[in-house]
């Protein structure tokens, strides 16, 4: 999709583009692999266009440390919001939790985890919030 495109002549409209047709599944193929009866399915989409756009920003910002480009082209482009989840445990799942946490932070191998996960249990911070 910008194969042809050399680096210093990029935009912003092309990393745009770009995105766009990786999430419209242009990009989707399916190849065969290395393995016996192995294949890549490569389907596109809004979390692949995000990540792709990511990395490209990163090699971008790496070509303007080398000196190729003054501006990095992908920076400022807006990703698309990937598979947020906003799940939240019910009443009944917090008590088992609660049970299994209790019971297992006696154990000394596990100790360090259980308050790694009874901090954002009982703070919502695993949530962002």
């Amino acid at each position: 999709m910008l194969g042809s495109k050399r680096v210093p002549d990029l935009k912003a409209a092309d990393i745009n583009r770009f995105m766009a047709d990786v999430a419209s599944g242009k990009t989707s193929t399916i190849q065969k692999t290395h393995k016996k009866r192995g294949k890549s399915i490569v389907k596109g989409g809004l979390g692949t266009a995000a990540r792709t756009v990511g990395l490209l920003g990163g090699m971008l910002t790496y070509a303007v440390d080398q000196g190729y480009i003054e501006k990095n082209p992908a920076h400022g482009i807006r990703k698309p919001a990937d598979r947020v989840k906003d799940r939240r445990l019910t009443e009944d799942e917090y008590r088992l939790l609660g049970k299994l946490l209790e019971k297992n932070g006696a154990d000394e191998q596990f100790q360090m985890t259980v308050q790694i996960i009874r901090f954002p249990a009982l703070t919502a911070t695993a949530a962002g919030r």
